[in-house]
Parts: C-alpha cells; structure tokens; sequence
C-alpha cells in the first residue's frame, strides 16, 4: 500500500541498488530481490503490509564516448534503455563494443533515423518483432554493434524480468545514465559473482538457457545459484527440442570461450552431453584405444587427457589449429 502522506520520507541512500520494505516512513526490511524484503519486513512488521520499493544505485559510469553520440542523435524526449550485457560489462569496466538497447515507439523508423545521423549501416533484422541493427566503424577498423528491439513486454520492468539471468536483467536509461534500473539485484550478484535465474521458469521457457548458464559462469568465474542448478537439470531434456542452429551457436561460444574445459565438466555433471554430443557421451567410460577419424581430431582428443592446470605448454605459433584447440580444451597454461 502506499506511504502516508504525512510519513516522513526515508534516506533510502544507504539501500542503493536494493529492494526496500517501508513501513510509515521507515525501513523495515531490505533484499536483493522484491520476496527478500518482502519477507525480511514480515519478520520485523508481522502485522502490517510494507510498501516494496526499488533503490536505483546511482553509478559512477565509465562510459563509452559513443553512448552520449547516441543520446544526441536520438529524438528529444525518446525513452531509450541500454540492457543486459551491454550493461554488465559497464558495471565490471570491460571493453564495450556491442550495445543492446530497448525502446517503446517504432524501434525500426527510430534506429534507422539514428543510423542516418551517426553515418552507420542499417539492417532491420525482425520485422514483425521490432528488432534492428546499426553498425558503425571507426578509423582503425573497429565495428561498434548496435541492436535495438521493442519492449517486449508492457513495461521495462517487465521486460527484464522475462530475461535469462539477473546479472543480464539490468538497464540504464540514455537520458539518465548515472542511474541503475536493476529491479532483480543483478549488480549484488555480479558482485558476489553469483548467477542466477530471472524466474523459476527461465530454463523451461527456453532450455538452450542451460548452456548459456555454463558457458557464462566459465567465462566470467561465476558459481551457479543452487536452484538454479536444478532448474537446469529439469530443462536438459528439453535441449533436444532446441533447434540446431540454436544449440550449435552456444556450443561454439563454450569451445571458444576462456575455460571449455571447466564448461564441457559441468554440461557432463548436468547429464546435458547426450543431448548435445550423443556420439561423445556414448564413449564416456570406454576404456579400449582411443578411436578418432582424423589427424585433426586426435589432437584434440590426446593433449587435453595428458595435460591440465597447473601445466605449462611451451607452443610455437605456426601450431597446427587442432593443436592449439587441444591445449586450449585442456586447461594448461600456454606460452608461446
């Protein structure tokens, strides 16, 4: 219910980036998500019912030059919302060159207007779902990717609450940019390098989440939240109705990422191989010779058994790719 009027109103500057339960005029509960301070101010306040609030963390943004090109050659008073992983790698103060962005209106008039005024190449992607890409280049070469889509669901709150994961579920608005729209504690979690669904029903709603789980908590050395894991274990036999395509692009992203060790353990710990690589699975625990079709898939398949980490491999450049994919898949370190 809402706050008296005559409530005096709470410094809320200390709760920065959190969910708040308010009670005439004063905090009585705090969590990283809505049900956390929900349940806190229960047990503080049994008996009355607290005003849920969010506390946007107003950020000191290290902002790319290219943004506030994009808040100028925008529509005056156009609503634009950077998102997901976008702003993650903002928060975490990694290179930025690809921009996902949501907007109410007409998100394909909108961005092509915006790639006239910036010089950029336009591609409208989706029409029916609103989606479009503006691709600039600099000097040296450097592309910069630009992907705006509608809201997609009637608020952005909404919106980013539909999404995979917390850390991927946060905004910032162009017009506003010191302030955090993070409604399901993302940033809280991307500090305590946790993941964690959006939504029990993330993994079900598109299983082919379950490799993206694995393939970000390797590469941003993440621990998986426990319910998250078992949402996972549900969804792995609904990775056999993903498409082809789908399944594959996650694939390659693991193998190319910074562990695909560490990655393809876990897919096997989740039981998820067989959906994915029956043919490997199948081998798992065969101990006759070691059978491979090619040269390039012996490589492959002999150095990562051999070495691990804690190793060092001393590699020429000019190495064959299936060696070089081989040490990559085994952990070692590699000097060249």
């Amino acid at each position: 219910m809402p706050t008296p009027p005559d409530s005096p109103s709470p410094n809320l500057s200390p709760y920065a980036g959190r969910w708040v339960a308010i009670v005439r005029g004063a905090v009585v509960g705090q969590g990283g998500t809505p049900e956390q301070a929900l349940t806190a101010a229960k047990a503080a306040r049994h008996k009355e019912t607290p005003e849920i609030r969010f506390v946007p963390m107003n950020t000191s943004w290290n902002l790319p030059p290219l943004l506030e090109r994009i808040r100028a050659a925008l529509p005056a008073r156009q609503p634009v919302y950077l998102v997901g992983g976008a702003v993650r790698d903002l928060l975490l103060q990694r290179p930025l060159h690809d921009f996902d962005f949501v907007l109410p209106g007409d998100t394909l008039k909108i961005s092509r207007r915006l790639a006239d005024r910036l010089g950029a190449a336009y591609y409208p992607l989706d029409a029916a779902r609103e989606t479009a890409r503006v691709i600039l280049m600099d000097e040296d070469g450097q592309h910069d990717v630009l992907d705006f889509a509608a809201l997609r669901a009637p608020n952005l709150e909404s919106d980013l609450r539909d999404r995979d994961f917390t850390i991927n579920a946060m905004a910032m608005d162009l017009r506003a940019p010191g302030k955090l729209l993070d409604p399901l504690g993302g940033a809280a979690d991307l500090r305590s390098k946790r993941l964690r669904a959006c939504s029990p029903a993330s993994m079900q709603n598109d299983p082919v989440r379950v490799l993206r789980a694995v393939r970000m908590a390797a590469a941003f050395n993440l621990h998986i939240d426990p319910e998250t894991r078992q949402q996972m274990r549900a969804a792995v036999p609904g990775l056999t109705k993903i498409s082809p395509e789908r399944r594959r692009d996650e694939i390659l992203k693991i193998l190319n990422g910074p562990s695909p060790h560490t990655a393809l353990r876990a897919l096997d710990m989740l039981q998820a191989l067989p959906a994915i690589f029956p043919e490997l699975s199948s081998l798992k625990g065969v101990e006759d010779a070691l059978y491979v079709q090619s040269g390039f898939c012996a490589n492959q398949a002999a150095i990562p058994p051999l070495v691990g980490r804690g190793d060092v491999i001393f590699s020429d450049r000019l190495n064959h790719a299936s060696i070089i994919d081989g040490c990559r898949l085994s952990g070692a370190k590699i000097i060249v």
